[in-house]
């Protein structure tokens, strides 16, 4: 049997956030390789010469590994995620390692401009926290977002606290400033806000396709609950599950319900009146079928087909308990109802307010049809059996009858007495039949 929607979900989340953790990675990858492109290019290239102090090589080798170390985690996430090696923990520890990164890089850059620490972020690699942030963006986890935020604030925050009140040499300040300001750091920054821009927009088309398949598929499934039963419709709004799946020989149980006195009901009231009462009729047998495991299969007028064993693990013994005992409490139920409501309407209810019929055995059941048009169908000799039944019930004025056969797959329980054997209107064979006591 095809899983339920419900069932499927935490496997959909599982999926949709390893396809995060690799976009995630990949624009790690994607980062390193434009940064590095743009930091290293134009200083090996277009300006040799600042290559000649050492200060330069220092930080130039500290964005090297900063930036060289962003794209190995790139490529372990996205080796992970292909491989479906990634497990939910590495949510947290993948943003963990970025803030470290980030924070060793802030580090390391102060030490080589020998900048006080309020100058933290005017360093080029204090333009990696937006990326970063946007990347987290991805994710399908609030709380991961925030602990990002966090992290960065401190990575960024902590340097501040150390040697703010340490004087700088007002000409080293101004050259590691102008350093700091110079064209292939300002290149990095204005890269790296597109990359942010970029990673927020991925953020969002992956939002906007998710939502847009919810939609979807909350349409599809309200367009099945017009026409199939809601256990039934629920399967088929998975996208992956056929109308077909759903459909083949079932051993279970068939419960009729027919409204005692519905004609009268419906000569002495105006249509508005009777549709009513018909709907709230209609929702205590649904109820109670509910509440007993069972489902509705259909409703013609005043008639309920109600079916135990439909759905789930194949039980035909437990399907034919719960039928006895559900018929048995639409019984006293609709009894109760129609009391009160047919006599607020100046209508004297039947007695008994049903004909509730039981039987069991193999039919066909399933969704026949297509999305424009389902319905959901009960094929086979046993249900045939239930109507006539139905009508041994009403011609006894019995409020339940059950066969033979039911009561005998149900272990025969206590509480039922033979009615001796029935005469089955258009059969050539009787049933032995049985009410309840």
């Amino acid at each position: 049997m095809p899983r339920h929607r419900n069932d499927a979900t935490p496997t959909d989340i599982d999926a949709a956030e390893r396809e995060a953790e690799r976009l995630g990675g990949w624009m790690r990858i994607a980062m390193a390789v434009i940064l590095l492109a743009s930091l290293v290019v134009p200083l090996l290239i277009i300006r040799p010469d600042m290559t000649m102090t050492g200060a330069v090589d220092r930080r130039l080798m500290v964005a090297l590994v900063t930036l060289g170390a962003f794209g190995l985690l790139g490529i372990v996430v996205v080796l992970l995620t292909i491989r479906r090696r990634h497990r939910r923990w590495m949510a947290w520890v993948f943003p963990l390692t970025d803030a470290v990164l980030l924070g060793g890089s802030v580090l390391a850059g102060l030490v080589l401009t020998g900048l006080p620490g309020r100058y933290a972020l005017m360093l080029t690699a204090a333009a990696l926290a937006p990326v970063l942030l946007a990347i987290a963006a991805i994710r399908l986890r609030p709380m991961a977002i925030l602990m990002v935020t966090g992290l960065l604030v401190m990575a960024l925050g902590l340097p501040m606290l150390s040697n703010h009140d340490i004087p700088a040499d007002p000409a080293a300040l101004a050259a590691a400033i102008n350093g700091m300001h110079a064209t292939p750091p300002n290149i990095g920054r204005l890269l790296m806000l597109v990359l942010a821009g970029v990673a927020l927009a991925i953020a969002a088309a992956r939002n906007r396709r998710m939502v847009a398949r919810a939609v979807a598929e909350a349409a599809r499934a309200g367009r099945l609950g017009r026409f199939l039963p809601a256990e039934i419709a629920a399967m088929m709004a998975d996208p992956a599950t056929s109308p077909d799946a759903l459909g083949g020989r079932r051993d279970l149980a068939i419960v009729f319900v027919d409204l005692r006195g519905s004609t009268a009901m419906a000569e002495r009231l105006d249509p508005q009146a009777t549709g009513r009462l018909l709907g709230d009729y209609r929702r205590w047998v649904g109820q109670v079928v509910g509440v007993h495991g069972g489902m509705i299969a259909g409703f013609v007028g005043d008639g309920v087909l109600a079916l135990f064993g439909a759905t789930g693990d194949a039980d035909p013994a437990a399907a034919a308990r719960a039928a006895l005992h559900a018929a048995r409490a639409i019984a006293a139920d609709v009894e109760a109802w129609a009391g009160t409501a047919l006599a607020a309407e100046g209508i004297p209810p039947h007695r008994p307010a049903v004909a509730v019929a039981v039987h069991a055995g193999t039919v066909y059941c399933g969704p026949v049809g297509d999305d424009a048009r389902l319905d959901y169908t009960v094929i086979g000799d046993p249900v045939n059996v239930a109507a006539r039944i139905e009508s041994v019930a009403k011609q006894a004025d019995l409020a339940v009858v059950a066969t033979d056969t039911v009561l005998d797959l149900a272990g025969h329980p206590p509480g039922w007495r033979s009615i001796g054997l029935c005469a089955l209107r258009g059969r050539s064979a009787g049933m032995v039949c049985h009410t309840a006591d």
